[in-house]
Parts: structure tokens; C-alpha cells; sequence
């Protein structure tokens, strides 16, 4: 039995896109049955704000063009991308036209790489939108253009002689700093509190609640607080805090990477993101604006960066924790000027853009090579301790609802008639437009 004095405190630990989200799913939820005012729900964020951490720059919503050798991936990208639209209102994205996906001519297996990249297009993409389209009470929820146009090969004229083929998709790119306001604003207007510059450095069971370890960054305090449902949304010691409650390793790969922002003021930039798929041909620029661009380069010395092996991070019962590499200005310098030079090859309208940042923060996978990055589904860690881990930001919105659906005495009817891969539809309660 709850009283208004005995409320039921939900903890957040990260507030990341996917906590974020977490936090706006649960609060819509409780309230959809009526029991809001039952629940404290608070976020536990380290940085200073939300979205600054892995979250901080999110490029774009993927249809997975980029994963053509990886079908799951791809496929889940599909409806990651069309659940996410449904919950934002326009202004959160970016002004991009959409995203060329191109093959290298230097790619020795070009022919096969360009047909499973139209594959993907032609016999899951255009199906799943259409077939979705066609569900929508409101056609106006469907964000990417004409169903019937919804991509293309590029044509040989349009393409510089660095590329094969490719395929111009309808997609959309993130304005991180207008989400960034608008997840705020959503969160104050849900009451939700957030608690900025204290990380969650331990936990433990305590009958039928949580006792976290709170720890100010600023001034190293700590401080045990409880919690009777806690969603670890965090990303660095994600599986460390999982373990403290069921002594169990995911098979779950982690990698350091940098996304470059440059300054493309300079530059007489094309709108669309473009992408040139694999290996040391590969590249990524997508522009926010036209002054700003996120960059990524997929090779060790640019984006990648080695850790003390030389490979991806293993986690195992004794390392659970990603150790942030140390990188010396002179090495940021030069990875900086590796991925200008890389990138401008590619892209030769880019050659004056200056990258004004390198930040650095991990990402996962649940296969050895990151190119694979499938979605990692949300699970039940614990009773009441569950762990959301969205590996990209197209998947947060999905994480979020596999939350909502993991938790049947919180979700009670609010998920019915709702199926992620035959109904993807999002029930109007947790549209946040």
C-alpha cells in the first residue's frame, strides 16, 4: 500500500538519450494509470546536463545504409528510426535533405557491396515505411517525405570519381542543441528531478529496494540513497553496477571513439549527410547546419582508438569498467588533422572546414567488429533493476518502450495494440510533441 508519504522512488543512473527517455516513458506511463503521484522519479547524471556525455553529439536517425553487410542491424535501424519519429515534434532535427550512402571505387568488392545496399532498401525499408504509413491515424506523424520516394540509386553523373554507387535516402539528421532544450523543458514539465554532478558508483540489494552509492563529483562527497526500482542508464560503468546485483557478464563488446565538430562556416557544403560505406574508404559528415558538421572516420588513429591491447574491450568478471584513454593535445592535434584530410579527400567541398573538437566517449556492440553495433536489448537485471543500453540514439526510443513492456505492473494497458515489429504505431501517451 502507497500513501502520498510513502512513495515509491524510481532511480535513473544516467541521463543520456536513453535515460531520458526511460524517465519521460515511465512518468507518461504511471500517469496514464493514474498512479503518478505514487512515484518519485529522479535522474542521477554526472555531467552538468543532460545529453553530455555519449549522448552529447547525435548525428542522425538511421534506415541502416550503413550496416549492408549486417542485416539485423540494419533492420532494427528500420524501426528504431520510425518509432523515434513519432515521438518528436519536427524542430528537433536538423535541416539536412537526407543521406547519400556511397561505395568506394576502391572497394574491392564494390558490385556486391552497392546491391546489398539497394537490397536493403528495396526489400525492407520501403516495406516496413509503407506498411507503416499505412497504420497512421495521422499522416503527418510520418516525418521522411513521399512513401513513394522515399530513396534512390544516385545517379553515375553526381558521383565523383571516388565513388562507385550509392543510394540518396530520406532521412534525418539530429540538431542536438534543440533536443537537447526540448528533452529539458519535457522533463520539468513531468516533474521529473534531476540530479546533476553525481555519478552512482555502487549498489547492492537491501531487501525489497536498492541502497546506491551517490557520489558528488565536485566535491567527492558520497552519500547512500534508495531506491525500489532503479533503470541503469549509464554507459561507462554500466555492466559493473549490473554485476553488484546479478554476477552475470552480456556478451557485450566496448570500443573508444571520437566524432570530430567541425566549423563548416567556410565551406560551400551540400545539405544531405553523406556516408562512404567500410573500411579505409569509409568517412562520415553530417552537417547540423550550415556552420556546424559532426564528422567520423572509422579507423584506428582517427575515430577508433586502441585501447591498451589493440583491440576492442572485452568485459569479464574482472573488468567491467572502461578505462577513458588518456590523450595528449599533441595526438588530438593529429588525429584532428588525419580526420580533416581523410574526410576532405572524400568530400572536396569540405577542404576549408576547420574541427574545432574531438570529444571522446565509448560505444557498444554485442559482436567483435563495431561495424556490426546491433541493438542491445533492454533487459531485467534483477526484480525492479533493469538496464536500458541503447547503443545508438535511433534505438533509445525502442529501449524505452521494451522498458515500458518489461514492467507489467507499471505498464498496465498503456503498450496495447502495440507491436514493435508488426504495429509499430507508439500509442499517443508517450508522443512528447
Amino acid at each position: 500500500m502507497h500513501t502520498m508519504e510513502n512513495k515509491t522512488d524510481i532511480a535513473i543512473i544516467g541521463g543520456g538519450i536513453g535515460g531520458v527517455m526511460a524517465a519521460l516513458f515511465l512518468s507518461r506511463t504511471l500517469k496514464f494509470n493514474r498512479s503518478r503521484n505514487l512515484y518519485n522519479i529522479t535522474i542521477y547524471e554526472k555531467e552538468h546536463a543532460i545529453l553530455k556525455g555519449a549522448s552529447n553529439e547525435l548525428a542522425r536517425l538511421h534506415f541502416g545504409g550503413e550496416y549492408p553487410r549486417d542485416p539485423s542491424t540494419a533492420q532494427d535501424c528500420v524501426t528504431g528510426a520510425i518509432l523515434f519519429s513519432q515521438i518528436f515534434p519536427s524542430s528537433v532535427y536538423s535541416a539536412i535533405t537526407g543521406v547519400d550512402y556511397l561505395v568506394s571505387a576502391k572497394n574491392d568488392d564494390k558490385e556486391e557491396l552497392l546491391e546489398k545496399l539497394v537490397h536493403h532498401y528495396e526489400t525492407f525499408v520501403k516495406p516496413v515505411c509503407t506498411r507503416f504509413y499505412a497504420q497512421l491515424h495521422n499522416k503527418a506523424d510520418f516525418l521522411f517525405g513521399d512513401v513513394a520516394t522515399l530513396f534512390r540509386k544516385i545517379e553515375p553523373v553526381e558521383l565523383t570519381e571516388n565513388f562507385f554507387g550509392g543510394i540518396h535516402s530520406n532521412e534525418l539528421g539530429f540538431n542536438s542543441s534543440a533536443l537537447n532544450t526540448f528533452l529539458h523543458a519535457k522533463i520539468k514539465e513531468e516533474e521529473i528531478d534531476v540530479k546533476y554532478s553525481v555519478a552512482i558508483t555502487d549498489a547492492a540489494k537491501n531487501g525489497d529496494t536498492y541502497i546506491l552509492t551517490a557520489k558528488d563529483v565536485l566535491t567527492e562527497k558520497e552519500q547512500n540513497i534508495s531506491a525500489g526500482i532503479v533503470v541503469n542508464a549509464s554507459w561507462e560503468n554500466c555492466l559493473a553496477l549490473n554485476y553488484k546485483i546479478k554476477k552475470e557478464v552480456p556478451a557485450i563488446r566496448g570500443y573508444w571513439r571520437a566524432l570530430a565538430i567541425a566549423d563548416i562556416s567556410r565551406c560551400d557544403g551540400a545539405n544531405d549527410s553523406k556516408f562512404a560505406l567500410i573500411g579505409k574508404s569509409g568517412g562520415m559528415y553530417s552537417p547540423v547546419n550550415d556552420k556546424k558538421a559532426i564528422l567520423y572516420v572509422p579507423e584506428y588513429g582517427c575515430s577508433f582508438i586502441n585501447d591498451e591491447n589493440n583491440e576492442c574491450h572485452l568485459f569479464s568478471e574482472t573488468n567491467l569498467i572502461m578505462k577513458k584513454p588518456v590523450i595528449s593535445d599533441s595526438e588530438i592535434e593529429e588525429r584532428k588533422q588525419k580526420i580533416h584530410e581523410h574526410i576532405s579527400s572524400l568530400f572536396p567541398f569540405l577542404k576549408n572546414m576547420i574541427i574545432v573538437g574531438l570529444p571522446v566517449n565509448p560505444t557498444f556492440s554485442k559482436d567483435d567488429e563495431l561495424h556490426k553495433r546491433a541493438h542491445i536489448k533492454t533487459w531485467e537485471v534483477g526484480k525492479n533493476w533493469f538496464s536500458v543500453f541503447p547503443a545508438k540514439a535511433t534505438f533509445a526510443v525502442r529501449a524505452a518502450i521494451e522498458l515500458i513492456a518489461l514492467m507489467p505492473s507499471v505498464s498496465s494497458e498503456a503498450l496495447k495494440g502495440f507491436c514493435i515489429d508488426t504495429h509499430p504505431v507508439v500509442p499517443a501517451i508517450f508522443h512528447l510533441k
